[in-house]
């Protein structure tokens, strides 16, 4: 119509070819840049701009490999943190042009076989945690963080069962590269702790001199209880991090606080797997209760059998 409105004023109205008449910044004269946005109505997203050129701003959090598969390729650097759980997850190929996290990275309870995606990652501006990576093909491998030269805080990789390939991350223990403590801990032979990487890549063991980082073994850390799966539907990973050589107590209750089961645990366990079929425990909400002599950790269990 004559009288159609050009509702954005960016001279273009939505007969001309407009393809979002409420932002003046898309339109057909518009210059295309690296946003994930059809800028200029052409059809067509990001076309002849340069990736790994624009700053996202915010965290970032992947749940399901559809959200890592459409995030945008314009980003070199995450100004927030990154955080990675969800046993969708089995490809991280899209993020190949991340290089500098500001925050947190976390990469949890995915199916990846390895870290390929993030080659180009060499610097974590806090801590580093990689756990709990035993769904569909289950974590064998840390190819990928080849070029991570720095973590400013923390590095945790503990309960990947079938880990057994920490060569990527040698060099960034052996030069100091953790500002904070290292954590390496019940994952495969091969990566079970810096010690044992340091042997299977280099031949040798990591001298450590006092105040540079990097810590042997395990690490003392707050007592805290996670469920993985949590709703669950057939059986459910119970871990206990924190609670040292106490032995303890699980409980495990229904909502009319009647007891579906209790398990004496032992000094040091921090693993208990269970089925849920075999325990009885139908569709509903459980409280999960473990207690020490120092301690008490309650969490609910979502049940959808």
């Amino acid at each position: 119509p004559i009288d159609e409105q050009d509702n954005d004023a960016d001279g273009y109205r939505v007969c001309d070819g407009d393809c979002d008449d409420t932002d003046p910044a898309i339109n057909p004269g518009a210059t295309e840049i690296c946003n994930n946005i059809d800028d200029d109505c052409d059809g067509l997203i990001d076309e002849g701009v340069a990736y790994g050129t624009e700053v996202h701003v915010g965290n970032v959090i992947f749940t399901n490999q559809q959200a890592i598969d459409d995030f945008s390729q314009c980003y070199y650097k995450i100004q927030g943190s990154l955080t990675i759980i969800g046993t969708g997850v089995d490809s991280l190929a899209n993020l190949s042009y991340i290089e500098y996290v500001t925050g947190n990275v976390m990469i949890q309870a995915t199916s990846l076989d390895n870290l390929n995606g993030l080659d180009a990652l060499d610097t974590i501006g806090g801590s580093l945690t990689i756990k709990l990576n035993n769904f569909g093909d289950s974590l064998s491998s840390l190819s990928g963080l080849q070029n991570l030269d720095t973590i400013f805080h923390n590095l945790n990789i503990s309960f990947n069962f079938d880990l057994s390939d920490c060569c990527s991350i040698d060099d960034l223990l052996g030069n100091a590269g953790v500002g904070g403590v290292t954590t390496i801990f019940n994952n495969a032979a091969g990566c079970n702790s810096v010690n044992d990487i340091s042997t299977t890549c280099s031949g040798t063991n990591i001298v450590v001199t006092p105040g540079n980082g990097i810590t042997f073994g395990q690490q003392a850390e707050e007592a805290r209880m996670s469920l993985y799966p949590n709703p669950a539907s057939s059986t459910v990973t119970i871990l206990l991090e924190g609670l040292g050589q106490q032995p303890g107590t699980l409980t495990i209750s229904d909502q009319l606080g009647r007891i579906v089961m209790i398990q004496k645990l032992h000094q040091g366990q921090e693993v208990l797997d269970l089925n849920l079929s075999e325990k009885g425990m139908n569709t509903g909400v459980y409280q999960v209760t473990v207690t020490t002599e120092t301690q008490r950790l309650v969490k609910r269990l979502m049940v959808n059998r």
